[in-house]
């Protein structure tokens, strides 16, 4: 893999992490590619170096270690260095050069984005990150937007061996999480809980399961005076 900037090597624990030090505008031709199919249309491109460039403006204030600011990967942006650039993105990039989303205050907002969130958004803890419907996921057909798992009753039985035997489970509502009511034969006092994503805690299981290594340390260039 290729890299603008700078690669430094930093000795953590134990281990060497390899942190690519480059200027924001040069990452992000790095980042849009890695997060959009370069063929999609100019306006999608530069709304999503827009969102990408917000998005590690923010992280740059509260840096992940001393010697690195964001990840490389789904835990921040995936970052593809020069390898991952094309013409379109490096247009779109160029094209909304310093453009950030800020908030009341002026600052950079949490600009969260993802490929899939199954036709309905979580609260992001702010505002303007309400849950609430997206009647756009799915028109790129993608694996997340549907999917169907099983569980057997025995993993459930052993994930929670405080309600005992379990004898019922049933669905009490849906939306963006489903809210699941499980019985067993312990006092009812015991078992009145509800469970929804703490299943897939329990259990271990998960839509997508991410392995990553390495992380890329972004420098803003110095703001032109006004």
């Amino acid at each position: 893999m290729t890299f603008s900037g700078a690669v430094i090597g930093e000795l953590e624990v134990g281990h060497m992490d390899a942190v690519n030090v480059v200027n924001l505008e040069l990452y992000l031709r790095g980042v849009v590619p890695s997060e959009m199919p370069s063929s999609w249309s100019p306006a999608a491109l530069q709304s999503q170096a827009v969102a990408a460039r917000t998005y590690a403006t923010r992280e740059l204030r509260s840096p992940k270690a001393s010697w690195f600011d964001v990840f490389g990967d789904t835990r921040d942006q995936s970052y593809g260095g020069v390898g991952a650039e094309t013409k379109a993105t490096n247009q779109a990039v160029k094209a909304t050069a310093g453009e950030v989303v800020v908030d009341h205050t002026g600052h950079a907002i949490l600009a969260q984005y993802a490929s899939a969130d199954g036709g309905w958004t979580v609260a992001g803890g702010a505002p303007y990150l309400p849950a609430k419907p997206d009647p756009y996921d799915g028109a790129v057909p993608n694996a997340a937007h549907a999917w169907i798992t099983s569980v057997s009753a025995h993993s459930l039985a052993m994930a929670y061996p405080e309600i005992g035997t379990l004898q019922d489970i049933v669905i009490t509502g849906r939306g963006r999480q489903r809210t699941v009511g499980r019985s067993g034969d312990q006092p009812r006092a015991a078992r009145q809980q509800r469970f929804g994503i703490a299943v897939w805690n329990r259990l271990a299981v998960s839509r997508s399961d991410y392995e990553a290594r390495g992380s890329a340390r972004c420098r803003c260039p110095p703001r032109p005076a006004s």
